[in-house]
């Protein structure tokens, strides 16, 4: 007997005609963005750890997916005092933290 798998929990696989269908309100809002002078950007869906959680704490550290450092040994794992110090990558929660760091780090090229 065939075993159901799913993707994992909160995401989802979209069938051709959904995909479809989704890229067109996608295209609507992006030309309805473009038409009243939006441009696009696109920020990693990674941030530095520490950068994701300066000055927050509480249910904002929860919402965080961390990434393993590369490179880890079996003495790192032994030598860690929280699990918290494998990683230094988190996967965005929101799009403040990127959308920050992008401007600071790219304002002199954005157009007035």
């Amino acid at each position: 007997m065939a075993t159901h798998v799913v993707p994992p929990r909160g995401m989802r696989d979209f069938l051709p005609a959904q995909k479809r269908r989704r890229e067109r309100v996608l295209s609507t809002i992006r030309e309805a963005f473009a038409a009243h002078g939006f441009a696009e950007i696109e920020t990693p869906v990674v941030e530095d750890v520490a950068r994701l959680h300066s000055g927050l704490g509480g249910d904002n550290e929860k919402l965080t997916f961390r990434v393993m450092k590369r490179g880890i040994t079996a003495d790192d794992i032994v030598e860690a005092a929280d699990p918290i110090d494998l990683a230094d990558l988190g996967l965005r929660f929101d799009l403040t933290v990127p959308l920050a760091r992008f401007h600071s780090s790219n304002r002199a090229s954005l157009p007035p």
